[in-house]
C-alpha cells in the first residue's frame, strides 16, 4: 500500500449544463470538500493526495461513493487518473539555493559595473 495521487481532468462545457447547484466552477469545491472529508489533501489545480496508505480498492470506493453522491461527475469527467505515490522529497531547499546562488552572481557583477 501507499499513498494515492488522484488527479482529475473536467470538462468544462459538459459541467456548464449538468452542474446543478448554480455557478458550475463550484463543482471544483464539491469534489475538494468531498475528498479532504475523505482523507486527501489538496495539492494542486485538479490534484488530490491521500494523507495515508490506501490499497486500490480503497481509493476507487472513495471516488464511486463521490460519484454516487455527485451525480454531475460522470457526464463531465474527461479524465480521472490515480498514482502510487513512493516516497517524497522535497525540492524546494535546492530552489533556494540556485536562487540565492544566481542573486549573488548577479549583485558581483552589479557592483564590478559600479567600480
Amino acid at each position: 500500500m501507499s499513498r494515492k495521487y488522484l488527479n482529475f481532468d473536467l470538462d468544462t462545457k459538459a459541467l456548464q449544463e449538468w452542474y446543478p447547484d448554480g455557478d458550475w466552477h463550484n463543482a471544483y469545491m464539491d469534489i475538494r470538500r468531498y475528498l479532504e472529508e475523505h482523507g486527501f489533501e489538496h495539492r494542486q489545480g485538479s490534484g488530490y493526495i491521500s494523507r495515508k496508505n490506501l490499497n486500490l480498492l480503497q481509493a476507487t470506493v472513495i471516488v464511486q461513493r463521490m460519484a454516487r453522491e455527485y451525480l454531475w461527475l460522470q457526464p463531465c469527467l474527461k479524465e480521472l487518473d490515480v498514482t502510487n505515490v513512493g516516497k517524497t522529497v522535497s525540492l524546494n531547499e535546492a530552489v533556494s539555493d540556485a536562487h540565492d546562488e544566481r542573486m549573488q552572481e548577479i549583485m558581483t557583477s552589479q557592483k564590478r559595473r559600479l567600480k
